[in-house]
């Protein structure tokens, strides 16, 4: 879900990610996975669009004590940065 006033906008991620290791193995299957791929695709195309982003990354509630957090671009890899 998106949320957004200009310029200001931030994405409530739900269950696209499970655990701060899906920003550099989004092919790992969670059990809740009804479409492996498609799980797959979703956090891949996500992820590069809010790597390096402003988009505020909101309600993360799988990631212990790191609610509001950012996707940054690392050397070969991303980071989780918390707000």
């Amino acid at each position: 879900m998106e949320i957004s006033s200009c310029p200001a906008r931030a994405i409530i991620l739900g269950d696209v990610l499970w655990c701060p290791a899906h920003l550099h193995e989004t092919e790992w299957v969670v059990l809740f996975d009804d479409d492996p791929d498609l799980a797959r695709r979703t956090r891949e195309a996500l992820l590069a669009e809010l790597e390096g982003s402003d988009t505020t990354v909101v309600a993360c509630s799988h990631f212990a004590n790191a609610v509001f957090g950012r996707v940054l671009a690392g050397e070969g890899t991303r980071r989780w940065v918390v707000d």
